[in-house]
């Protein structure tokens, strides 16, 4: 009994050890930064840009995508955002060069640096804040400032026509000021310029008539090349159809030829055709001409002949009987002569 109660309390104290740990053991998101302040530290801190020395007696430790173990009641922990953030600012009535007042309209993202110094020095002015809000406002204030000053600098037509120099020449003279509060700008841009009076509007006026007059000779010299062009395509259109007519032609005439051979080859044939077909019934006419004379002296003739030889037959008889008998009388009449 004595050895169970003491593995359950073992295991009892090592479940709270555990529990006790994962509750002080506090671990930096990506985009945040963990200060931890209770005790001073007194540890040596070199700075990234100087490379100089120092003791750290502030009392605070940083952890950037770590972890670190947070001691109960001496230390107490807090996270700053380093997450970027955006917002506008306005300079209204900036008084440039030219003496004309001038309203700024401007975009800024700024964030909390991502080294130990910037992070210490944005912990000092944000840390236990509202750290968006409060970084809004400070930033704003120094950019206000800075565009103030630098368009007092300036014309109007600099700011206008020269923008992205004047914002950098805002970036230039903002960024360490900000670095001062432990703010990076990662961006800044102007975006408008706008004034209470017509100055701007009228500055225009030439610019935009001198647009409208290079637009107009621009639009005529399209239209006259678009005219040249269509000119062009038309003559072309015309060169091609003309081409076109006189190829169709050819065909045209080519095929009336090759027609007229054929139908003279045609006619050619069928004369050739007849001519053969009266030469057939010509042949067929003396064969049966022929024919026919056949028949007839198989009908007529040699029947004509046949009574004609026996006619002469009987003649040449009658004749032999009439010679035989005068033969014999003259015989008769010679013996009865001589007798």
């Amino acid at each position: 009994m004595t050895i169970t109660l003491a593995v359950v309390a073992a295991v009892v104290l090592v479940v709270i050890s555990l529990i006790y740990a994962k509750v002080r053991f506090k671990i930096a998101t990506p985009d945040e930064a963990l200060i931890i302040t209770g005790r001073k530290s007194g540890t040596l801190v070199i700075n990234p840009e100087t490379g100089d020395e120092t003791t750290d007696l502030s009392g605070q430790r940083v952890v950037i995508g770590g972890g670190t173990f947070v001691k109960p009641i001496f230390e107490q922990v807090a996270r700053l955002s380093l997450a970027s953030q955006s917002f506008p600012v306005t300079a209204e009535d900036a008084t440039t060069k030219s003496g004309v007042g001038v309203t700024l309209r401007s975009i800024a993202v700024v964030k909390v640096g991502g080294t130990e110094r910037m992070v210490r020095a944005a912990a000092q002015r944000f840390a236990g804040r509202s750290q968006e809000a409060v970084i809004e406002q400070q930033t704003s204030e120094v950019l206000v400032g800075v565009l103030r000053t630098i368009a007092g600098t300036l014309t109007v037509e600099s700011i206008l026509y020269e923008r992205q120099d004047f914002s950098k020449e805002v970036k230039d003279i903002a960024v360490p000021m900000l670095a001062e509060r432990g703010l990076v700008l990662e961006n800044f841009e102007i975006q408008t310029v706008d004034d209470t009076g017509d100055y701007i509007r009228n500055l225009g006026r030439p610019r935009a008539a001198a647009v409208a007059r290079d637009a107009e000779i621009a639009e005529a010299q399209a239209q006259q090349e678009s005219t040249e062009r269509s000119n062009e395509s038309a003559v072309q259109i015309a060169e091609s159809n003309k081409a076109l007519a006189l190829r169709n032609a050819q065909i045209a005439r080519e095929t009336a030829q090759a027609q007229a051979e054929a139908a003279a080859a045609q006619d050619q044939a069928e004369a050739e055709a007849q001519q053969s077909v009266l030469e057939q019934q010509e042949q067929v006419a003396l064969r049966r001409a022929a024919l026919r004379e056949q028949e007839l002296l198989t009908e007529v003739r040699k029947p004509a002949e046949a009574r004609k030889y026996e006619a002469a037959q009987e003649a040449d008889a009658r004749k032999y009987a009439a010679e035989q008998e005068a033969e014999a009388a003259k015989t008769a009449a010679i013996r009865k002569y001589e007798a």
